[in-house]
């Protein structure tokens, strides 16, 4: 990678994580309310109930807290599979596309910079 490509690629990383943190507290709320392992009280009959269910089986850590190593590390990976766990567990509806965090959170799983392994983060998560 050149020079020039590593410097964007750093600063595109940079503006993600500020948005990251402009945003932060309304995508621990939408964690917090969708995440389906939050959810294990509340019944939301829609189509991805499967999908719920296997989200829940396999997260081994309180998403919580993995969110807050994802920030302290600068996790986009981890941050990407958060959101999309919570996208998951999102019910399908207008008005939740309406709350704070909504675009936010599809911009980390759609759009979210992934960065080369010369600026990746050195720490690794469990």
């Amino acid at each position: 990678m050149s020079w020039w490509d590593q410097k964007t690629e750093k600063a595109q990383i940079n503006t993600f994580w500020q948005e990251v943190a402009d945003g932060w507290e309304s995508l621990k709320l939408r964690c917090r309310n969708f995440h389906p392992v939050y959810q294990k009280k509340r019944k939301m009959p829609i189509e991805a109930g499967s999908v719920r269910a296997e989200i829940v089986k396999q997260t081994t850590a309180d998403p919580l807290e993995q969110m807050e190593l994802a920030k302290k590390n600068r996790d986009v990976p981890l941050l990407q599979k958060l959101m999309s766990d919570v996208w998951f567990g999102m019910p399908e509806s207008h008005e939740v596309r309406e709350q704070a965090g909504f675009g936010l959170c599809c911009d980390i799983c759609s759009d979210a910079p992934i960065p080369d392994e010369a600026t990746a983060p050195t720490a690794k998560t469990p």
